[in-house]
Parts: C-alpha cells; structure tokens; sequence
C-alpha cells in the first residue's frame, strides 16, 4: 500500500544505523582455513536512512574494489 504522505514528501533523510560486512576471503581467513586466490576480497557497506518527515526508509550498500 502507498502512502500519499511518502509519495509527495521532499525527503529529509537522517542517518539511522552504518554496518559493515566482512569479505568472503576474511571470513575464511577467521575459521582457520587458508583462504583461496577466488575467494572475495570486497567488502560491503551498508548504510541505512529514514526520513524525518515521512518515516521512509532507504537502504544503500557500497561494495569496495578489491
């Protein structure tokens, strides 16, 4: 169902809660195993918003480039 509030509010986002996800390559490397070269080094970001105004809220997540 939408909310006609959220639909038509000029968004005033504040940060809510910022985590971060370990790679595939430090979660190997933490069980006591010898981590692959195909194992994944990128790591993820997330970062959630929610609006003052409307309470929407918005979830982006960054990958780094390794």
């Amino acid at each position: 169902m939408i909310n006609l509030k959220s639909l038509f509010c000029q968004h005033d986002y504040e940060l809510v809660n910022q985590f971060e996800l370990k790679s595939e390559f430090e979660i190997v490397a933490e069980a006591g195993k010898v981590p692959n070269t195909w194992n994944s080094q990128r790591r993820k970001t997330v970062t959630d918003y929610k609006c003052k105004k409307c309470k929407k809220l918005k979830r982006l997540t960054v990958k780094t480039h390794h």
